[in-house]
């Protein structure tokens, strides 16, 4: 039987791998959520996420201990693509959750991996969507696109002919508010560069990634 799999704490036979999947995959949704409405996630809802499945960690996963080292690997790399401007910060927030709450193999590799690595193919894939038809050719930087004024929007971060975005990008408001204070400083045409969210298809791969791990358990 499913539970029976899983340790006893406290007299309780707990299903504590779904148990913990459940509650990543909750924190990430709403998480995808708040960034494709707003883009931008509430630091609450990290504070509130990530405390709580690390704590949950070494009780649940006390046989997973060498299935968490590639996750404190690849941590510091995602922050520093971050400080380049490569991923979001919360795309960052977003791989501890997953990773806390996905511990287990897929093919002999933490999940966690899988939805990380999921995740950067598919905002690949929206990066040749979106720019698909535009030119970078005279832009002030690699990466920055010829954009209809009409067509900017939460996915373009509009630039000046330096390269230097027009807003702060630490500034507290949501992106699509600075983008669209933004658009009534450009012309017909404006330099930018692609600003697309990670965690929805991080978000996807791991609802993908939850029943597989199931049917493995089942097993």
């Amino acid at each position: 039987m499913l539970f029976a799999r899983y340790p006893y704490i406290s007299g309780y036979c707990l299903p504590v791998f779904p148990a913990s999947s459940v509650l990543a995959l909750a924190f990430g949704g709403i998480a995808s959520y708040q960034d494709l409405k707003r883009r931008e996630v509430d630091d609450f809802l990290w504070v509130l996420a990530l405390p709580s499945l690390a704590l949950l960690y070494p009780l649940l996963f006390r046989n997973q201990v060498l299935s968490i080292l590639p996750l404190l690997f690849l941590l510091p790399a995602a922050y520093f693509m971050a400080r380049a401007n490569l991923l979001g910060q919360a795309d960052v927030a977003a791989l501890a959750l997953f990773g806390l709450g996905f511990p287990q193999g897929i093919f002999g590799v933490p999940a966690y991996l899988w939805v990380f690595l999921f995740g950067l193919l598919g905002e690949m894939f929206g990066f040749a969507l979106i720019t698909a038809g535009k030119s970078s050719k005279g832009g002030p930087r690699p990466l920055a696109y010829r954009v209809k004024r009409e067509e900017l929007g939460p996915f373009w971060i509009p630039v000046d002919s330096s390269g230097k975005p027009l807003f702060e990008l630490n500034d507290p408001r949501p992106l699509r508010e600075l983008v669209e204070e933004a658009k009534q400083r450009v012309g017909d045409y404006a330099w930018a560069y692609p600003a697309l969210p990670m965690v929805p298809f991080m978000f996807v791969a791991s609802l993908a990634a939850f029943p597989l791990i199931l049917l493995r358990r089942l097993q």
